[in-house]
């Protein structure tokens, strides 16, 4: 299992990895990997409010 503070900090580091792929990256292919890095990071971010929001109440 993962570190808590690491599984926290997990779709931050997506959207990160995602923004740096487009940056740094000087391939025309680099859109690939970086969609899907921003996507995931979307998409977990968005289950754990939606999951927090549903324990509430």
């Amino acid at each position: 299992m993962l570190n808590r503070g690491l599984y926290e900090l997990l779709p931050f580091i997506y959207l990160i990895t995602s923004l740096a792929l487009v940056i740094f990256i000087d391939q025309p292919t680099r859109w690939i990997p970086a969609l899907f890095f921003g996507m995931s990071g979307v998409m977990v971010l968005r289950w754990r409010y939606q999951e927090r929001r549903r324990s509430r109440s």
